[in-house]
């Protein structure tokens, strides 16, 4: 057998190689494509919302409140809630929450958090001077919530 008809089955034989290794990875990458979950990178949404706040408090009232947390996305972060006395513009209370670990990956989150778990368990909230509050209440990039409410002197 000379050396050119050796050639022939060497090329045959690499050619035939690349063209399965090629069909692999067309087969691979579209298995890949459709077996596997994925979530839009840019579309985190979470809404935000507040119920429990009542338009108005004595001195001395305990308020509790629910902040609810609904949406997809990466829940690494803290929800943020401040009251404020609307004349001075101080803040009374705002919420503590600490982040210790946390997984990154996007999910769907549908949290309600009480007064007391923003605050880590710190004591009830009161309020002992009279006025108007405002309060907002946000996470990460979603909608801020706000309001007001009263805080007047015991009947």
């Amino acid at each position: 057998m000379s050396n050119s008809n050796a050639a022939i089955p060497v090329i045959v034989g690499l050619a035939g190689g690349a063209a399965f290794i090629v069909v692999i990875a067309i087969i691979f990458i579209s298995f890949t494509g459709q077996s596997t979950i994925s979530f839009p990178r840019q579309n985190h949404h979470f809404q935000v919302s507040v119920a429990g706040l009542k338009d108005s408090y004595e001195v001395g009232e305990r308020i509790d409140f629910v902040m609810r947390i609904k949406g997809f996305g990466d829940s690494c972060a803290s929800p943020s809630f401040a009251i404020r006395n609307a004349s001075t513009l101080e803040v009374i209370w705002y919420n503590k929450s600490v982040i210790s670990v946390c997984d990154p990956t996007p999910k769907l989150v549908d949290v309600s958090l009480h007064q007391e778990d923003l605050s880590m368990r710190r004591a009830p909230l009161f309020i002992n001077d009279t006025g108007t509050y405002e309060f907002k209440a946000s996470y990460r990039d979603s909608n801020i919530v706000g309001g007001r409410f009263d805080v007047k002197a015991a009947n």
